[in-house]
Formats: C-alpha cells, structure tokens, sequence
C-alpha cells in the first residue's frame, strides 16, 4: 500500500518574483549564475508547459507553489534543475528556507 504523498507550500513574497525575462532561455539548464528563485520560476513554468503539474505547481492564487509527489519530484525534477550539491528534497528546502519562502 502506498503511503499518501507529502503536500508543501510555500509562500512566494513579491520581492522574490524574477524580473521579466527572454523566454528563449527557459529551455537552457542551470547557469551558475541562475539565482535560486529565478530557478524555482523556470522550473514551476516549464514543467507547467510540459504538463507535469501533477508534480509540483503554483497554487490558484499563484502565491505559492505545492509539491504534490515529492517522491517524484526528488527523484526526477531536482536532478534536472539543481547541481549534485543540491540533490535531494532536504537540501531543496534548505535552499527555500535560505531565501525566505
């Protein structure tokens, strides 16, 4: 039996909103000089558009984001989003504890 998976929000504060942007850069991995909310923006947009909401998206409100499988989102978005030094759900909410959210 599987167990019910872990829901999280996350508030996002006004401050913490990127900037516009080009949207031609959305499909390039991670930069170094990618910050992590602009990061977290890209990756909430893309899997949006890919139709991978089911995995992590923003709420109604768009205030927030929710993690709905973070067995998921560990194993699959992560990886493809972060540095290995960043590479598991402990250390990504290390990272939204460290900007505020």
């Amino acid at each position: 039996e599987l167990a019910e998976p872990a829901t999280v929000y996350h508030a996002i504060k006004e401050k913490q909103r990127p900037k516009s942007r080009d949207t031609t850069t959305a499909t390039k991995r991670w930069t170094k000089r990618e910050q992590f909310p602009e990061r977290l923006f890209r990756l909430l947009e893309e899997l949006d558009r890919e139709g991978k909401s089911d995995i992590v998206s923003f709420v109604k409100e768009g205030t927030a984001f929710e993690i709905h499988r973070p067995d998921i989102f560990e194993r699959d978005v992560i990886p493809r989003y972060f540095n290995q030094h960043q590479s598991g759900l402990g250390s990504f909410k290390k990272q939204l504890r460290l900007y505020g959210f």
